[in-house]
């Protein structure tokens, strides 16, 4: 399975949009502006560009290729992201 269709449902739950899909490069964006999106690269390793709440800076981190925690990373920080954006509106 893609790392694509692993993530696909996770993120339309949150009405995020995949806007690039290739075998190498993916990118998930929020419509709310053009900061927010998740870029995910794979080459030799994993590479993963995470938005940051109220900035235009992204933090970016790599795994290996053969770990598995990457899925776990970009979807706990997905969900930490909509919690902290539901938290700021109220």
């Amino acid at each position: 399975m893609h790392i694509a269709d692993e993530l696909e449902e996770t993120f339309s739950n949150h009405n995020w949009s995949m806007i690039k899909r290739e075998d190498d490069h993916i990118i998930f964006k929020k419509n709310t502006n053009n900061y927010d999106y998740f870029d995910i690269q794979i080459g030799s390793k994993i590479n993963i560009s995470v938005p940051l709440l109220h900035s235009r800076f992204q933090y970016y981190t790599r795994f290996d290729l053969n770990s598995a925690d990457y899925l776990d990373y970009i979807k706990n920080h997905l969900d930490n992201y909509e919690r902290e954006r539901e938290k700021a509106r109220n």
